[in-house]
């Protein structure tokens, strides 16, 4: 078996790669989906539904059922990727999401996997802080989901103003603002372009941790605009996992065998221009090419 990979990854990988994004066992699991939701249209249903939800393990029916979810996401329109994106975190499951989340994270907010995705983050808002005394007031965490890490940056940074937390999930933010009650957060059930144009200031840091590969690329370049027009002096402060070639690759496309997008954000925001104060790119595997973790601090100027 060992050899057969060998010479796979030695005669085939490469040319098979420059021609398709995925590998072949993608494509015959999506082959094999496609078929099943016909047989099985009930069960593809919710597991479509459920999409984000499993961290897996899958079985086999699953595996191939999720591959085909991909193909009919990378076949719709923006507005239909649009649509069904918002109706997961609006819905039931968007709260199932986060509240799994708090779960595993409740009790371990200062260690472990939690801080180690978020502290160079952390670092990044508090030297930006600390070079502009005064030029930056409050965060807004987009995506907010659970809270924790807003309740942490909070506690970390030292800003005058507000930490506000947005997401589109109702229960979710009924839930934070009963858990956090006693604490200065402020938890919202509105997406970001409503709450700039109704309350938005200047002096905004703008939080995201593995959202904006929710936005479509379009999305994206509008919210950039946006608080570029309308909220200077702002930064947005991201940890964002994209899968693409950040040198030569400038647009946006699905992340393969996924249905969240691969953005390269060095490049979009500088094209909206951003001036990046920090950023740190590292490889999420080694193994698996253009497979990049971003925690990036860029500002408006």
């Amino acid at each position: 078996m060992q050899m057969l990979r060998s010479i796979w990854g030695n005669m085939f990988a490469d040319r098979w790669y420059s021609c398709f994004k995925s590998g072949p066992k993608f494509y015959v699991n999506t082959a094999i989906g496609c078929l099943l939701c016909k047989i099985m249209p009930g069960k593809a249903k919710l597991i479509k539904e459920r999409y984000y939800l499993s961290d897996g393990p899958y079985g086999f029916i699953d595996t191939c059922i999720r591959a085909a979810a991909c193909r009919e996401f990378r076949n719709a329109s923006e507005q239909e990727i649009k649509k069904e994106t918002r109706e997961f975190w609006v819905r039931e499951y968007g709260e199932e999401w986060h509240e799994k989340k708090f779960e595993r994270f409740e009790g371990s907010c200062n260690s472990g996997e939690f801080i180690a995705t978020r502290k160079p983050l952390e670092d990044q808002i508090n030297s930006l802080v600390h070079t502009n005394p005064d030029k930056f007031q409050s965060i807004c965490e987009i995506g907010t989901g659970h809270g924790l890490f807003l309740k942490r940056l909070s506690e970390e940074v030292d800003l005058p103003g507000y930490f506000v937390g947005l997401d589109l999930s109702e229960g979710q933010i009924r839930t934070n603002q009963e858990r956090y009650k006693d604490s200065r957060l402020i938890f919202l059930n509105e997406d970001v372009t409503g709450w700039i144009d109704r309350q938005g200031k200047p002096g905004c840091i703008f939080v995201t941790f593995g959202v904006f590969t929710c936005f479509t690329q379009r999305e994206l370049e509008d919210l950039l605009a946006h608080v570029k027009a309308k909220m200077h002096p702002a930064a947005f402060a991201i940890v964002e996992t994209t899968k693409c070639d950040l040198a030569n690759q400038p647009d946006s496309s699905l992340m393969n065998g996924k249905r969240v997008f691969a953005h390269n954000y060095p490049h979009l925001f500088a094209r909206a221009g951003y001036a990046v104060f920090e950023k740190k790119i590292e490889l999420v595997n080694p193994d698996v090419r253009n497979y990049y973790n971003v925690t990036m601090l860029a500002t408006t100027g």
